[in-house]
C-alpha cells in the first residue's frame, strides 16, 4: 500500500511538470499493484480463509471496515482516472491546441479532464488514508 501511495505522489509531482508520459506509466503501475493486490488476497481467503474477527477488539474490527472502504474507494476512483483516460486519449502532444488533439468539443474534453484529476485525487486519498487504517489493523493483529 505504500508503494502504491508513492507511485500515486510520485505520479503526481510529474503531471505538475508537465511529464504525462512518465505520469502515466507510474499511475499503471500503482494500478497493477492494486490489481495485484486483490488477487493476492482472493487466493488468501481461498487458501486460509477469513480472519476470526469474533476474537479482534471492536476498534480493530470498525477499523478494518474502514480500510476496506478506503480500498473500495480508491478502486472506483482510479478506474474512473483510468477510463476517462482512455476515453480522452489521454496523454496527448500537448503541442496542439485541445480541439486539434480531440474530435470532441473542447469544453466536453475539459470536463473529462476534470473528472480524470477528481477520480485520481480520490483515489490517491484514498489509497493513503487506506495506508494509515492498514497500520492500525496490522498492529492490532501483532498486538493480539
Amino acid at each position: 500500500m505504500a508503494l502504491i501511495v508513492g507511485l500515486g505522489l510520485a505520479g503526481l509531482r510529474q503531471i505538475a511538470q508537465r511529464r504525462y508520459e512518465t505520469h502515466r506509466r507510474l499511475m499503471l503501475a500503482s494500478a497493477w499493484l492494486v490489481v495485484a493486490f486483490v488477487l493476492s488476497y482472493g487466493v488468501k481467503l481461498l487458501t486460509l480463509g477469513r480472519e476470526a474477527l469474533e476474537t479482534w477488539e471492536p476498534s480493530y474490527v470498525h477499523m478494518l471496515r474502514l480500510h476496506e472502504l478506503c480500498v473500495a474507494a480508491m478502486v472506483l476512483g482510479g478506474a474512473l482516472a483510468i477510463w476517462k483516460a482512455l476515453q480522452l486519449g489521454l496523454p496527448r502532444d500537448r503541442g496542439e491546441p485541445p480541439a486539434r488533439r480531440h474530435p470532441h468539443p473542447v469544453s466536453q474534453v475539459s470536463r473529462g479532464i476534470r473528472l480524470h484529476r477528481r477520480a485520481g485525487f480520490i483515489a490517491l486519498g484514498s489509497a493513503s488514508f487506506g495506508l494509515l487504517t492498514a497500520a492500525y489493523v496490522l498492529f492490532g493483529m501483532w498486538s493480539r
